[in-house]
């Protein structure tokens, strides 16, 4: 392993359409690579928007989405609270600017 490598389980990967020298990982940690902490516990799934690079979500076992413009110098994001933890999200092909989240009871939002 290189210094700074990931040591905990992965728990989803994702390239980045826009900038293809960008993969992107969640783990056991409150991090999705290098963003700021947005979430209380442990990320579980990251998806990049496919046209906007620098725009990424991630969802959590903190029973939330965030909406990260990583490219944003003051840290904005946007929350959104879910009835269980994220195991899935996926921005809608037909229209760029939506996305759906999926959580452990069953329920999309």
């Amino acid at each position: 392993l290189k210094p700074g490598s990931r040591i905990d389980a992965v728990m989803a990967l994702f390239w980045n359409k826009t900038h293809h020298q960008v993969l992107t990982s969640a783990a056991g940690t409150v991090t999705a690579t290098s963003f700021d902490n947005v979430h209380r516990n442990k990320i579980s799934c990251v998806a990049w928007h496919p046209k906007e690079g620098t725009v990424i979500n991630t969802g959590s076992y903190d029973w939330t989405v965030v909406l990260v413009d990583a490219q944003s110098a003051s840290s904005d994001s946007r929350k959104v609270s879910l009835t269980a933890y994220c195991e899935g999200e996926v921005w809608d092909p037909f229209e760029e600017n939506l996305f759906s989240a999926a959580s452990k009871d069953g329920r999309v939002v």
